[in-house]
């Protein structure tokens, strides 16, 4: 059996004065985590300035300046640039759109109709893929 001598008491102390700093330890990391967790996600949160939202009153079509007979509409980006675009084109029945690449990823959705994809440095109608209203493809830069 152990005594209580003083030096016991020391240790006691001693041990407590380390628990008590590994409680406060634990505590004070457990309230860091907790404040970050309550504010990081208003830190994450985008403004309303960072979302784009367009209803089709908003859009303005204009006669396409690189293809005759199309109508366009460029609602963000660039056709020139490697970063992200969006525009819509309305074609009209039976066009055929030349073979042609985009510097930049190119996601497509069909809106409406069928729109015939071929894939290739020139137009072969004969190896197109139809797709229909909803339809979507991504097309590689410059393919």
């Amino acid at each position: 059996m152990t005594g209580f001598g003083p030096a016991s008491i020391g240790s006691f102390f001693n041990q407590l004065k380390g628990n008590k700093m590994r409680a406060f330890q634990l505590t004070a990391v457990s309230t860091a985590f907790a404040l970050a967790s309550l504010l990081a996600p208003a830190a994450w949160a985008q403004s309303p300035a960072d979302h784009m939202m367009v209803v089709p009153e908003d859009l303005q079509w204009v006669d396409s300046p690189r293809v005759p007979g199309v109508k366009t509409v460029m609602i963000e980006g660039s056709l020139d640039a490697a970063g992200p675009f969006t525009y819509r084109n309305k074609y009209p029945a039976d066009f055929k759109l030349p073979a042609h690449s985009h510097p930049g990823l190119e996601h497509v959705t069909v809106i409406s109709g069928t729109l015939n994809r071929g894939v290739g440095d020139k137009l072969d109608t004969s190896k197109t893929t139809p797709l229909s209203a909803g339809s979507f493809y991504i097309t590689q830069p410059n393919i």
